[in-house]
């Protein structure tokens, strides 16, 4: 099995995907900082002073931590989700399309082994980008603007308004340790499922198309009044759970409420995927 892995990380280092995600995510934080630098403080000042508060003073919060937090929304809600899509939508089409898994089973490689090779490569692969782009965020953000011992931190999930928090900037960043980990994990909820409809499919386009359709159509189900009922077992709504960690007092019943539903979609995705796979007729 490791030995299988290790060839799956070989192949996976090869592709050029690997780097335009990371040359991506650079421009992204590019303009992000440019934004920040230029209009940031009077965004934020505008902001505060709604909020009767001196924007002198809290202007003085808008730091490197900030920084790090708002370049969360973008890459853990829009830039990570594509990729991780495109990236197991691509496990094993890739090798229907180049003839590779005809030989694999010709040689007696186990189903059920290649494919958990396959996903425990692409559940590693999005572990290392997430830390890698939070590290990244947080590292540009501290240099180019410091810490301020307090924090101020907008508890609005969407980045808007002008609600916040006050902490200290050590729970401010063991918070956001937190919430990176919470994304490289539930990152996989998507990625699961283009996993899974890479089983079925047999282009890479198919399989990412229709997980990247499945993640954002579950935002329009989540602003339905009608769905309610379902909208918090959405893959969205499981996958952006990351701002709990940033409440005054963390609701670890609910992050754990989350983090079963990422099992869930993990667990539920991969068996599906190895019972259709087992049952597939390899031309």
């Amino acid at each position: 099995m490791l030995k299988t892995i290790y060839f799956e990380f070989l192949k996976l280092k090869s592709q050029k995907k690997q780097y335009v995600i990371t040359a991506g995510f650079l421009l992204l934080m590019t303009l992000i900082w440019i934004g920040y630098s230029r209009i940031g403080e009077t965004v934020l000042k505008t902001r505060f002073e709604l909020a009767a508060f001196s924007a002198d003073e809290m202007l003085k919060m808008a730091d490197g931590l900030f920084f790090a937090r708002a370049t969360m929304l973008p890459t853990f809600v829009i830039l990570m989700p594509i990729f991780i899509c495109t990236l197991a939508g691509d496990s094993l089409t890739s090798e229907v399309q180049e003839g590779n898994l005809k030989l694999y089973l010709a040689r007696g490689f186990s189903r059920s082994r290649l494919l958990a090779a396959k996903f425990i490569t692409i559940f590693a692969v999005n572990c290392f980008y997430c830390f890698l782009f939070g590290a990244i965020s947080l590292a540009v953000g501290v240099i180019s603007f410091g810490v301020s011992p307090v924090q101020a931190v907008m508890t609005d999930p969407n980045a808007m308004g002008n609600s916040f928090v006050i902490m200290g900037a050590w729970r401010a960043f063991f918070s956001y340790v937190l919430a990176v980990g919470y994304y490289s994990l539930a990152m996989m909820c998507i990625g699961s499922i283009a996993f899974l409809l890479s089983t079925i499919f047999d282009r890479m386009t198919t399989a990412t198309v229709g997980a990247v359709t499945f993640y954002f159509v579950s935002y329009i189900l989540a602003a339905l009044p009608i769905t309610d009922f379902c909208a918090p077992y959405l893959v969205n709504r499981t996958m952006n759970g990351a701002p709990l960690f940033f409440m005054p007092v963390v609701p670890w019943g609910a992050i754990m409420v989350n983090l079963s539903l990422v099992a869930l979609y993990l667990i539920g995705s991969f068996t599906l995927a190895v019972v259709i796979f087992n049952s597939k007729d390899i031309k």
